[in-house]
């Protein structure tokens, strides 16, 4: 069975163009679109240049999974910005099961590590964000508050579909609103809140070792998790 076909590169020179406060990406001087043909259009200098630079860095072939930041802008153009609603409302039905509010009822050694890291997240979102939600050990569903989960709609609600993009790409790696909404206000290192979010995966390693499949897994990831917050920060 054949693979995908490569898409070969087949422009020489990129550049940054200024389009009012905005900036967009010129390959040969013909600005690029996005896979729906809408102008890739930045709101800023930051990202539009590493964009280029991921442009800039293709060889022979094109290999758009080592462009994340620029399907990030694509997401946030074609598809989050189309429906932003769609996407908040998505994020509150996740924040209903959040991560950091599962804990391990056993082993022992488990479930402080997950007290001693999550739970002052779970103090921070309600100190910085007006979000109390309830957790509890085990795999049974914790019923949120829906007052909690419409309160997160309040927060959402002023980002821009760009930031609103990179939330909604670190939530879905991390597993976590609370862990991504962390990050997006600088309170959390992305690389710390990685590590939160596998901490079971890293007392599962610690006790029967790691296999191949699981390290490659989790290498992507953490490449997701890395972009998304480089793209959130790239965007002040």
């Amino acid at each position: 069975m054949s693979g995908k076909r490569k898409l070969k590169r087949f422009y020489t020179s990129v550049s940054v163009e200024a389009d009012g406060a905005a900036f967009a990406i010129a390959l040969d001087g013909k600005r690029v679109r996005t896979p729906q043909k809408a102008a890739l259009i930045l709101p800023s200098r930051g990202l539009a240049e590493a964009i280029a630079d991921e442009w800039q860095a293709q060889g022979e072939n094109i290999e758009p999974q080592e462009m994340r930041l620029t399907g990030l802008a694509n997401a946030a153009i074609d598809r989050i910005g189309a429906s932003p609603g769609h996407f908040i409302a998505q994020l509150c039905q996740y924040l209903g099961h959040d991560l950091i509010c599962y804990h391990a009822p056993w082993p022992q050694v488990l479930a402080e590590r997950q007290a001693k890291g999550w739970m002052p997240w779970l103090g921070w979102l309600k100190m910085r964000h007006g979000i109390s939600l309830r957790h509890g050990a085990g795999v049974e569903p914790i019923v949120q508050d829906q007052a909690q989960l419409d309160r997160l709609r309040e927060v959402l609600a002023p980002l821009t579909p760009f930031e609103l993009t990179g939330t909604y790409a670190l939530a879905t790696a991390l597993q976590s609103v609370t862990l991504a909404l962390g990050v997006l206000d600088c309170a959390l290192a992305e690389e710390e809140a990685f590590a939160l979010s596998r901490l079971d995966e890293a007392h599962q390693a610690q006790q029967w070792g790691e296999d191949a499949e699981a390290v490659a897994r989790a290498h992507a990831i953490k490449a997701d998790v890395l972009a998304a917050s480089r793209f959130l920060a790239l965007l002040r």
